[in-house]
């Protein structure tokens, strides 16, 4: 049914309950509006860690401890007392510049090399984008067949901004809207053979599933680092693809001229297996935090 990627039917991560913790006055992290990556913490961070309120950007988290997951949020938008701690599990850099102070964060893993580096983490912390540890809510909500050759995810405030430019060929493919409900647009990207993505968490659930992506840049809001820091934690070379338009259509003939790649499927595997245990990980250290 699903294209290079094993079931994980062994590791019960979201469909049970088992490392679920609650905690009052506690909170994730995301960014606000609607957005697939972000809105994914909607559903790994309850069911992992129980915590069912978040804090968008610009406010303060109440004092307690908290969690930062899917998403480039580990910058200056974070804002916390001296008396709070944060559980990262999976997060990156991007955007911002890096917190002020790490003395209140404690580290389960993070996105990839990059981030390790630029926050001065040992290497090993590096373990992959969380969302590849919602494997089995992608496969979930995937379609049964497969609908179009192609998908085509922009950046959310890319399609938002220029929005009557994002056509396609009906005969050849959809364009997904990743601001969309997050089972229309699993679905939706399940539905196509190949993926262009200017969407890093459209990527992501592409390649948790097994469907080549490509990776193209068509605006400002192409930010290199965290694709760089993805890429590194996949053993994948970041190559950028460009699309070419015809009036208000993508051009047929570039799309096929575009190049695709999939991460091996057993390294995808790893890096599932490896997310779970980390998670596990991640509990414990918020378990200890919120009871000490």
């Amino acid at each position: 049914m699903l294209r290079g990627s094993p079931r994980n039917a062994a590791i019960l991560f979201l469909s049970t309950g088992v490392f679920s913790v609650s905690k009052s006055n506690s909170n994730y992290f995301k960014y606000d509006g609607g957005n697939f990556g972000d809105d994914l913490n909607d559903v790994l961070v309850p069911r992992l860690f129980g915590i069912e309120e978040y804090t968008p950007i610009g406010k303060e988290f109440p004092t307690g401890t908290h969690v930062v997951a899917i998403g480039s949020t580990l910058n200056t938008h974070i804002k916390m007392d001296d008396q709070s701690d944060i559980v990262v599990y999976g997060a990156g850099v991007g955007y911002q510049p890096a917190p002020r102070s790490l003395a209140r964060f404690h580290f389960s893993c993070v996105r990839g090399p990059l981030t390790c580096e630029f926050l001065g983490l040992d290497k090993t912390l590096a373990a992959g984008d969380s969302a590849y540890a919602l494997q089995d809510f992608f496969q979930a909500h995937a379609a049964t067949k497969q609908e179009h050759k192609y998908a085509i995810v922009p950046h959310h405030l890319s399609l938002a901004e220029q929005r009557s430019k994002w056509n396609i060929d009906p005969d050849l493919g959809i364009v997904i809207d990743a601001s969309a409900p997050l089972a229309d647009v699993i679905r939706q990207i399940s539905s196509c053979g190949l993926v262009v993505s200017e969407c890093l968490h459209g990527a992501i659930c592409a390649d948790a599933l097994g469907i080549p992506t490509c990776i193209v840049q068509t605006s400002y809001r192409f930010q290199s680092f965290k694709w760089g820091d993805w890429a590194a934690s996949m053993q994948r070379q970041l190559q950028l693809n460009q699309l070419v338009w015809k009036g208000n259509h993508i051009d047929n003939a570039c799309l096929a001229n575009l190049k695709f790649e999939h991460t091996k499927p057993a390294h995808v595997s790893n890096i599932v297996s490896d997310l779970h245990a980390r998670g596990e990980q991640a509990v414990e250290m918020f378990q200890h935090l919120r009871d000490r």
